[in-house]
């Protein structure tokens, strides 16, 4: 609505040079009504808003998080995909639906970080038991 808003008082000032302003807030509505991952039992439906992709679930070997922009799917013909819509804040929602398919990187690091937090107490107990 705000960029409606924005693009018409442009539009009002010279309505039969820039009827094509009109056109942007349309367009984004589209895309936010149109750009999507579904996930199903089969894969995940890679929908754009011109045209969509179906990746099996055999078809993924990995995910990985850029910096900037959509997670990326690796898939085993050495290529990659962005998953539309889904960024670091949806990922463990992506993992808990892929039913254990993806692994849940966020498990493998709390187990890293216990492991660590286990071997320094485990350290700081033979350093007491030796100052003894």
């Amino acid at each position: 609505m705000v960029l409606f808003f924005s693009v018409f008082f442009f539009f009002a000032g010279w309505p039969l040079g820039l009827w094509w302003l009109l056109l942007i807030p349309v367009a984004g509505v589209v895309w936010v009504a149109r750009t999507r991952t579904v996930l199903s039992e089969s894969g995940l439906e890679l929908r754009r808003v011109f045209g969509s992709r179906h990746v099996g679930w055999a078809q993924l070997k990995g995910v990985s998080i850029p910096k900037r922009g959509f997670v990326r799917a690796h898939l085993t013909d050495g290529s990659t995909v962005k998953l539309p819509a889904v960024t670091y804040d949806r990922l463990r929602d992506l993992i808990a639906a892929s039913h254990g398919r993806i692994p849940d990187l966020f498990a493998a690091e709390e187990a890293a970080r216990d492991a660590a937090a286990n071997a320094a107490a485990e350290d700081d107990k033979d350093a007491a038991a030796d100052d003894k």
